[in-house]
């Protein structure tokens, strides 16, 4: 697969994409060999060789937008985005901040296995298979990017945040708002109470190549086998690293705990109070009836 570095050769990619813009919606989320199913134009327009305003300017010369609506909204993606860090940048500081400190902190067995699981040694297959071609290439379809972003967080229990760093230091892609906010979502930080966990019959319907090359480990990814790590954000966020250090020092493992009933209000908090309270009051009418009825 081939990433274009020049403005000629990026308008040209783009030109032979075009024509298929409406298939895209059928065949994007199919992780197909060297990727043509995909436009592969995303490192022309994080370094601007082209410009989302031209892309979008050719796609309804040629296309009518109903056709083209799925692949628009990826284009738009980018800038929401951007405009949400924008608006939040102390996210982006602060990830830097978490990525020094849980380096420097982290007991040197969690960072033993994160050099691993980035070299593609975690002995899930697959997965590896993951790592090793974004090594090689820079590039990652996007449903591979959400499979090992799972894998890492909800699999290997590791740290959002180091994950995220690697992949911005190796994607060709990358860039602060689209690599730092898809780690978030996955972790479940993104979209409060909502993470992405990677299931194996997800591989097996849009992926299958990468089982049938090699299905070791695979087990790990099972459907229902796979558990979300509870996210944790400010001070304790904060504080966490260094706890665990000091608790793994006297043989103590720490484990995080959420009750049931602050996962489904924290779930509801991301639309401002009104709307919370709406849900928050209908779920609580619900629970008393319940009550009642027992």
């Amino acid at each position: 697969m081939s990433t274009p570095l020049t403005r000629r050769d990026a308008l040209a990619a783009w030109a032979e994409f075009l024509p298929t813009v409406g298939s895209y919606a059928h065949r994007r989320n199919h992780v197909e060999p060297l990727h043509r199913n995909v436009s592969r134009l995303s490192a022309a327009l994080r370094y601007r060789l082209l410009l989302e305003d031209e892309v979008v300017g050719d796609t309804l010369r040629h296309h009518e937008f109903s056709v083209a609506e799925k692949w628009l909204q990826e284009i738009c993606w980018r800038r929401y985005w951007k405009g949400w860090l924008e608006l939040r940048p102390d996210v982006w500081t602060n990830c830097r901040r978490r990525v020094r400190e849980l380096t420097e902190t982290l007991p040197d067995a969690v960072m033993q296995r994160v050099r691993a699981v980035a070299a593609g040694e975690s002995g899930v297959a697959c997965m590896d298979a993951i790592a090793r071609e974004l090594v090689a290439t820079g590039y990652l379809h996007k449903h591979t990017r959400m499979w090992w972003a799972s894998f890492w967080i909800h699999v290997e229990r590791l740290t959002w945040e180091l994950g995220a760093d690697w992949c911005f230091r190796h994607l060709l892609d990358a860039d602060p708002a689209s690599n730092t906010l898809s780690w978030r979502w996955v972790a479940g930080l993104q979209t409060q109470g909502k993470t992405y966990l990677v299931r194996k019959s997800n591989i097996e319907e849009y992926a299958s190549g990468l089982l049938q090359r090699d299905d070791a480990g695979s087990d790990r990814l099972a459907d229902g086998a796979v558990a979300p790590v509870v996210a944790t954000v400010g001070p304790v966020a904060g504080l966490m690293p260094r706890l665990r250090q000091l608790l793994t020092a006297q043989g103590i493992k720490l484990t995080l705990v959420r009750r049931a009933s602050d996962a489904h209000a924290f779930s509801l908090g991301g639309a401002g109070f009104l709307p919370f309270w709406e849900k928050m009051s209908h779920h609580l009418n619900q629970q008393s009836s319940l009550s009642r009825a027992r």
